[in-house]
């Protein structure tokens, strides 16, 4: 999920913080804010037709029961209202650790994913923070 240089990486990865951002404030200002925008952009919300996108393929795996057409628009509008602000790389990250858990015998539960996905998001925040702070 993270674009970034290797020393960049690294810095945003560092376990300490305060060293991390002191050196970033050492780095090349203009690479330094390319990357706080590129992350940025990746934080924007998936929506609810990217929660629909994201979500449709598991369908092949997890077989639904028959729905009527207001039925189906219930059961989307309750994934898209918990995962739309969900950022969308961290949603596909969240599928897929859903996909290869030993437990994942039905459809993901929105609650689950949304957990998985903001757990594969945590890098992504720490090195906006970071970079953020270092301005």
């Amino acid at each position: 999920m993270l674009a970034l240089s290797p020393e960049l990486r690294q810095l945003c990865e560092d376990n300490d913080r305060e060293h991390a951002i002191t050196e970033i404030k050492h780095l090349d200002p203009a690479t330094v804010i390319a990357a706080r925008l590129a992350l940025e952009g990746q934080m924007r919300p998936t929506g609810a037709q990217g929660v629909i996108a994201a979500l449709t393929p598991l369908l092949a795996i997890y077989p639904q029961p028959e729905r009527s057409e207001g039925e189906w628009r219930a059961w989307w509008a309750q994934y898209a209202e918990d995962l739309a602000d969900v950022p969308p790389a961290a949603l596909q990250e969240g599928v897929k650790a859903y996909r290869r858990g030993g437990d994942s015998e039905f459809f993901p539960k929105p609650g689950k994913l949304r957990a998985l996905a903001w757990e594969a998001a945590a890098p992504l925040i720490t090195a906006l923070g970071r970079l953020r702070a270092a301005k």
